[in-house]
C-alpha cells in the first residue's frame, strides 16, 4: 500500500493533530470536523468505492469493537476512523485498528494512574496514522 505525499494528506494530518488536541482537552471530537472530513474525502477521491468502503469500515469497525467490549471508543472516534477511511480507503482502517492494540499498555497505565471514566483515544489513532503515513509513502 502506498499513500502519496500530496498536500491534501498533509492537511489531513494537520486536522488530525487539531482533533487530538481538542479530544485531549474536552474528551469530545467535534462532528463538524469529522463529518466535513468525510465529505471532503469523498469529494477528493471522486466518490470512489474504496473511499465509501473506508467510511463504512471505519465507523462500523469501531462500533463492532464497542459491541464486543474489546475497546470502548466513542462516536467521535468512529467518525474519525471514517474520515481517515474516506481519504485513504478501507485497508488503512484495519492497519490503524491493529496498531491501536499496541497502545493498550499505555492506556491501561493511564487508567490505573488517573482513575477517570472517559479517555481520549484520538491521540492513539493519530499516532498510528502518522506512523502508517510515514511508512507507506
Amino acid at each position: 500500500m502506498v499513500i502519496e505525499s500530496s498536500k491534501m494528506n498533509y492537511i489531513l494530518l494537520l486536522v488530525l493533530l487539531i482533533v487530538c488536541i481538542i479530544d485531549i482537552k474536552t474528551k469530545k471530537i467535534p462532528d463538524l470536523i469529522t463529518i466535513t472530513g468525510m465529505i471532503t474525502g469523498l469529494i477528493y477521491n471522486h466518490f470512489a468505492l474504496n473511499s465509501i468502503l473506508g467510511i463504512l469500515v471505519g465507523v462500523l469497525s469501531v462500533h463492532c469493537l464497542n459491541t464486543a467490549k474489546i475497546q470502548k471508543l466513542g462516536g467521535g472516534d468512529a467518525k474519525l476512523m471514517g474520515m481517515l477511511g474516506a481519504f485513504w480507503g478501507w485497508p488503512v482502517i484495519f492497519i490503524s485498528l491493529l496498531s491501536l492494540f499496541l497502545f493498550i499498555p499505555c492506556k491501561m497505565y493511564k487508567i490505573v494512574k488517573e482513575k477517570q471514566g472517559v479517555y481520549a483515544y484520538s491521540p492513539f489513532i493519530g499516532l498510528a496514522t502518522l506512523i502508517l503515513f510515514l511508512y507507506a509513502r
